[in-house]
């Protein structure tokens, strides 16, 4: 489809020129005149007329804003200058042939690059007719997409932005080099979403910057940050911080962490104290770190040692905040952080299903003339407590593609996109979802300051706490950690294997839950039912619940979603709910097998389920599935006949295959 076209593209030119010559050159010169004039009036009306059209048609409101204009002024300019300008002004053969095709020429680049462009702001598919593109610049060439043989989209932004800076400069307003900064590549990069259902405008009322922050921390303060995350991880929600006095402006700010322990040591040295440290601490989680093999840390709990296992896991956190951020936070680097608030009080921002899909390629920062990708960005829910959760997007040495994307079920949420940038520079303008924020006007919020050069506080806020040890390595033989042992098979361009096993990622006492068992089975095994909140405990010998109940000519094969990368299963899963829908696991003849339903566990050990009866009757879809938050483990189960051999995990069309075939071989 790539070569029609590029092969309309050509023939368009080629009768222009022809065309153009034929009629002589002060014809075309008038024309191309026409041209400019309407082109620079339609990308003068296009913000305003695109706003407008919102609230009606959200999804074709920037395309229909851009293209409707241009061929209204267009028609009309002509109309009048017919009317006032009847005859023609004859001149030498070769003059007319020579520069009538020549203003040929830039009438059609001119015309037919708006065209594109306006095209190119509707909701199209990224790889339409074949023209795809990447977000570091470049257009992708394979056996099926590709490039344009005549960068005409290009070329025409090009022109329409640099004479925005001079004879066409707006007398008020923001001339288009400005409001609208690689104007060819934000066109291409606005149909660059793996989902072509979601939404890629949003309203202005949607979305509001509340805060930007830059970050420019050194290792040690890095550290010192993880001590902190380290203690208040382990602290129960009811636990009142002692006051301290605010550290100096040079200090680490340890204080506060100090006086935690301070406080906690005397209340398990003072039977008298106000407040039980079982009441304190979250003892479950901290024995369940202390167990792990990282730490192998008994009594972890008592006064005399839980400072020291605090150290040990701040440690560790540490060193894992520090290599996630050395990347982009050098000597010469910080990391800038545009804080947003979103609401679903206008059509047109928040999908038909009530959730947020953001690709990465609809946000930008720009610096000077330059513009710049997210490498990450992080989501605070106001319906939740558990803080903020950082998602890294990309490495400072790779590019976005079209899968990555931000996502939240929430309608009311706090978003900060992280961006990397060298010392001393200060951004100008925020642009998401082609909507543009002036950074330099933003009112700051009280006690924030615009820049601030170390703010550890910001720091957590892009990170998250730092991560405790990984949910694979505090869950008993289930984590991806294990898949050689296991023989699991790894999914191609993900972190993620698919293996054989019924086993759920926390246990729990089936005693106390209203689900359907398998009570014949010693233990007893999971049959089918919903749970939102199952409380962990192993229960007594039979009633402690492991495993899913599957008939005995079927195996279960799960797969683990983490939802903590925006490339990840999870994150792609989502950004195609709409879509694409149904989850499944393919073989080797080209049969699919739809998902019975999964297992999620929290941070708290708790476990929310959804196990369907029949795996044959209704398959989960994506739309379905649970928020996954940083440190949680969410399985996939799909039900297969014993024998069968995987090659690909299957979201709709889109298949992502297996490294090496997967043998459901029969359970031991």
């Amino acid at each position: 489809m790539l070569i029609v076209l590029n092969l309309f593209i050509v023939l368009c030119l080629l009768g222009c020129v022809s065309m153009w010559a034929t009629y002589g050159f002060f014809s075309a010169f008038i024309q191309l005149v026409i041209v400019i004039a309407a082109g620079t009036l339609a990308f003068a009306l296009w913000e305003p007329i695109s706003y407008a059209l919102l609230g009606r048609m959200p999804a074709y409101a920037h395309g229909v804003g851009l293209l409707a204009p241009f061929v209204i002024l267009l028609i009309v300019i002509r109309v009048v200058f017919d009317k006032f300008c009847k005859a023609n002004v004859h001149m030498p053969r070769i003059v007319d042939q020579l520069g009538g095709g020549a203003c040929g020429i830039a009438i059609g680049v001119l015309s037919f690059g708006i065209l594109l462009n306006g095209v190119n702001f509707l909701p199209i598919e990224h790889d339409a007719m074949g023209w795809d593109f990447q977000v570091g610049g470049q257009d992708v060439s394979n056996d099926e997409t590709g490039t344009l043989w005549l960068d005409i989209n290009g070329w025409s932004g090009g022109f329409f932005s640099m004479i925005s800076r001079g004879s066409m400069s707006p007398i008020g307003g923001i001339p288009l080099a400005v409001g609208r900064p690689d104007l060819s590549q934000r066109a291409l990069a606005y149909r660059l979403t793996p989902d072509p259902n979601q939404f890629r405008s949003a309203h202005p009322g949607s979305v509001q910057v509340t805060g930007v922050y830059a970050i420019a921390a050194t290792e040690e303060q890095l550290l010192a940050l993880a001590r902190r995350s380290a203690v208040l991880a382990f602290l129960a929600p009811s636990y009142t911080l002692p006051e301290v006095e605010p550290p100096a402006p040079d200090e680490v700010g340890t204080g506060l962490l100090d006086a935690i322990l301070a406080d906690l040591s005397s209340r398990f040295e003072d039977p008298e104290a106000n407040g039980k440290p079982s009441e304190m601490l979250n003892i479950e989680a901290i024995m369940e770190v202390a167990r792990t093999p990282q730490f192998k840390f008994e009594g972890a709990a008592s006064a005399e040692n839980f400072p020291r296992f605090i150290e040990m896991v701040a440690s560790k956190m540490g060193e894992d905040l520090v290599r996630r951020l050395k990347p982009v936070l050098g000597e010469n680097k910080m990391l800038y952080v545009v804080d947003t608030a979103w609401n679903n009080d206008y059509p047109g921002t928040f999908n038909s299903d009530g959730k947020l899909r953001i690709a990465i390629t609809q946000v930008s920062l720009q610096v000077d003339d330059k513009t710049i990708a997210p490498i990450g960005y992080s989501i605070e829910y106001s319906q939740n407590t558990g803080g903020r959760i950082f998602t890294e997007i990309i490495s400072e040495e790779a590019d976005a593609d079209a899968s990555d994307m931000a996502y939240s079920k929430y309608t009311d949420m706090s978003m900060g996109w992280v961006f990397p940038l060298a010392k001393g520079q200060v951004p100008n303008r925020f642009f998401v979802r082609e909507l543009r924020f002036d950074l330099s006007k933003l009112d700051k919020p009280e006690g924030q300051e615009q820049i601030v050069n170390l703010d550890l506080e910001a720091v957590a806020r892009v990170v998250g706490a730092p991560l405790l040890p990984s949910p694979a390595d505090i869950t008993e033989d289930q984590g991806p950690g294990n898949a050689a042992a296991t023989g699991a098979v790894k999914i191609v361009g993900t972190g993620a294997y698919a293996e054989v096993s019924e086993k759920l990622p926390g246990a729990f006492s089936g005693s106390a839950v209203s689900l359907n068992f398998d009570k014949d089975a010693d233990p007893w095994q999971l049959t089918s039912g919903q749970a939102e909140r199952v409380t962990p405990g192993k229960g007594g010998k039979r009633s402690s619940v492991r495993e899913i109940s599957i008939p005995s000519s079927d195996r279960l094969v799960r797969i683990q979603l983490d939802g903590n990368k925006a490339k990840s299963l999870y994150g792609r899963a989502i950004g195609l709910a709409e879509a694409l829908n149904v989850m499944r696991v393919k073989d080797e003849g080209g049969n699919f097998y739809d998902s019975i339903g999964f297992a999620l566990k929290r941070k708290d050990r708790s476990l929310n389920l959804d196990i369907r009866e029949d795996a044959y009757k209704r398959g989960l879809s994506a739309n379905e599935l649970p928020d996954v938050r940083t440190d949680e483990v969410l399985m996939v189960y799909f039900q297969v006949p014993v024998g069968t051999k995987l090659t690909a995990y299957a979201l709709g069309s889109k298949e992502q295959r297996f490294e090496e075939t997967l043998l459901v071989d029969q359970a031991k």
